[in-house]
């Protein structure tokens, strides 16, 4: 029963830290996207270039 009402007690607080770790990771992976989506398109007009 105590386990129960830990495991409850950890997923309630991992819930809450995974949404603000989602919104840092969401943060960090739209940085991502952008930086390949420059990548891309620079070496996509490079490419069209030749």
């Amino acid at each position: 029963e105590r386990r129960i009402n830990q495991i409850r007690l950890r997923a309630l607080y991992t819930r809450r830290e995974l949404q603000r770790m989602d919104q840092t990771a969401c943060a960090i992976y739209e940085k991502r996207a952008a930086e390949k989506r420059l990548r891309y398109l620079r070496s996509g007009a490079s490419a069209a270039r030749k």
